[in-house]
């Protein structure tokens, strides 16, 4: 049984190196970059020729034509833009003029809280000392 075991090992061993070649002319064959770059230096005036055909074919598509859409409504869509141009440059102008006063506003308010907020520390601190 040994010596069957043997000479199994000894086949497999010797085909082992068969197999690394077949696999890597195999590998070799697949490749389909080296491919491309054989037929390209073999045969390039066919490619350049496919290539310009290629490129004519696609300047031939037709370019896509954009729609447009006429309005019925016409005047009345552009007087309604200008109107609502005019509002927002109304409203900006008032913001802007509004902003001095709003952050005067904002400022006070914050001061006010923040005093309060230390009149409330300062009490709490007094109490505990008097405890």
């Amino acid at each position: 049984m040994n010596a069957k075991k043997a000479e199994i090992v000894a086949r497999i061993a010797a085909q082992r190196p068969m197999l690394s070649r077949h696999y890597a002319g195999i590998r070799r064959g697949a490749s389909i970059t080296r491919r491309l770059q054989r037929s390209t230096g073999a045969y390039p005036s066919v490619w350049m020729a496919g290539a310009a055909s290629l490129g004519w074919l696609l300047s031939r598509i037709p370019a896509r034509k954009k729609r447009i859409y006429v309005d019925s409504l016409g005047d009345k869509k552009v007087r309604r833009g200008f109107f609502a141009a005019v509002i927002i440059g109304l409203l900006k102008i008032a913001a802007d003029l509004a902003k001095p006063a709003v952050i005067a506003f904002a400022s006070k308010k914050v001061a006010d809280s923040l005093a309060l907020t230390s009149k409330v520390q300062k009490r709490a601190l007094e109490q505990k000392r008097l405890r």
